[in-house]
């Protein structure tokens, strides 16, 4: 299982968990601390935190805790569901990254953590590249329907 954020600048570290199936625990141990982290770094104290509906990502503990860390949160009874361009990490970019990740090499590794699978402004470029329409409307929607600037 890996896991990656994505935003209008950049990438967060990508973490590779050695199970395959990550639980609320783990999600909240090992990934909401590197979001919180890169969030505040990149956009100070002016941004927004989104997921989507996984499990990990609506338990109740998962919830409560991006509530009381994030600057704002889109709780899971807000988010819109099965939306391309609010969830552009389900609908394209996971596609770009899989096809440039040395699924040999992974093997190799046994898919333990590793520092770098990829480089990610090849990652940011192929995405800007290929998705510029669909990701310049995202942004639109953001701003009309949260007023954001990204």
């Amino acid at each position: 299982m890996v896991w990656l954020g994505v935003c209008s600048k950049g990438m967060t570290p990508l973490v590779i968990f050695d199970q395959g199936t990550v639980d609320h625990a783990q999600y909240i141990d090992n990934v909401l601390p590197i979001v919180l982290e890169y969030g505040n770094k990149i956009f100070g104290e002016n941004w927004i935190f989104q997921q989507d509906g996984a499990r990990p990502h609506i338990h109740h503990l998962t919830q409560k805790w991006c509530l009381d860390n994030f600057p704002s949160f889109i709780d899971k009874d807000h988010w819109p569901p099965n939306s391309p361009d609010l969830n552009p990490m389900d609908y394209c970019i996971w596609d770009e990254f899989a096809e440039a990740i040395d699924w040999c090499q992974m093997k190799k590794f046994k898919m333990r953590k590793c520092n770098t699978l990829c480089s990610k402004s090849t990652l940011i470029n192929r995405y800007q590249k290929s998705n510029y329409m669909k990701y310049t409307r995202w942004k639109r929607i953001l701003y009309f329907r949260f007023e954001l600037f990204i």
